[in-house]
């Protein structure tokens, strides 16, 4: 697995995959779309058409994919459901797939890298400067930070 790439922050495999496969590239320019699969255990005929949307896999198929990508037991029993949520028969086990998902969905990163947690009131310090760069590079509200913070502007810029 990718340690880059959290499966927790995504809702559907398709997507997580294609991610998967764009750090890989970014990590080595030569790297091709049929390595990927085979780096899955897929053909490359059959990547191109889950990537596209044209077809899924089973959670059979799910099954060797995490053991090739080395996930965690949790990790895997995340991908299994946004597997099954999109390709379950059964509209039982989609709806349970899907409140799994929502129940899990960005569970397991840090709490403060979740914006709908995000509040001057819930941190101290450096936390809410390195919060604040994330979003505002451009410092429109450097001075109003510093003042709830206690920090002096030269010293955010600093960091």
């Amino acid at each position: 697995m990718n340690k880059d790439i959290s499966i927790y922050t995504y809702k559907d495999y398709v997507t997580y995959l294609d991610d998967l496969l764009k750090a890989r590239r970014e990590e080595n320019i030569s790297y091709s779309q049929s390595e990927f699969a085979q780096d899955i255990g897929v053909s490359a005929p059959r990547i191109s058409q889950i990537l596209k949307r044209k077809e899924g896999i089973s959670v059979k198929k799910a099954k060797g994919i995490v053991e090739l990508l080395d996930f965690s037991e949790k990790e895997s029993e995340y991908f299994f459901h946004l597997v099954s949520a999109r390709t379950a028969k059964s509209p039982q086990q989609k709806a349970s797939s899907e409140k799994y998902i929502f129940e899990n969905y960005k569970k397991k990163i840090p709490l403060y890298l979740n914006p709908e947690n995000w509040s001057l009131l819930d941190y101290e310090g450096w936390d809410i400067v390195w919060n604040f760069l994330a979003f505002s590079s451009d410092f429109r509200d450097l001075d109003k930070l510093s003042k709830v913070i206690q920090i002096n502007s030269s010293e955010i810029l600093i960091i």
